[in-house]
């Protein structure tokens, strides 16, 4: 909690927004609420253009309907799929004790509007405008 993953989804739901793009926001715990096919119905409506899907908070609801649908074959090719969450981790992870070996080496992250243009950035540098 408060390490910035909504409002950094709300933020680049906003920029994504306003590249022209349609853009749905929702939790996990929301999500089946919505009946099946809806996620699909929202990209066809759109056409040709990309329909951006925005989860909050994935971890809380990881035996949702929608996911199978969502993340598996068959889902249309302008749909994206974008969520944050946090790992649930009650064990002992080696991997991640090997890359934080101390525990000074934690250090909690968080976004603020200034970040956007980095982020946008990165995460676009290998993909077409």
């Amino acid at each position: 909690m408060g390490s910035g993953k909504t409002v950094f989804l709300k933020l680049l739901g906003k920029e994504l927004q306003n590249r022209g793009h349609d853009v749905y926001m929702t939790n996990s715990l929301e999500m089946d609420s919505y009946e099946l096919g809806y996620f699909h119905k929202l990209a066809e409506k759109a056409g040709s253009k990309t329909v951006v899907l925005l989860i909050d908070e994935a971890q809380k609801n990881v035996n949702c309907k929608h996911w199978i649908d969502l993340l598996k074959g068959g889902k249309p090719h302008n749909l994206l799929i974008l969520s944050v969450g946090t790992a649930k981790m009650n064990f002992d992870s080696p991997q991640f004790d090997k890359k934080y070996p101390r525990e000074g080496d934690m250090f909690p992250v968080f976004f603020t509007a200034d970040d956007l243009p980095e982020l946008i950035a990165y995460f676009h540098k290998d993909q077409p405008d």
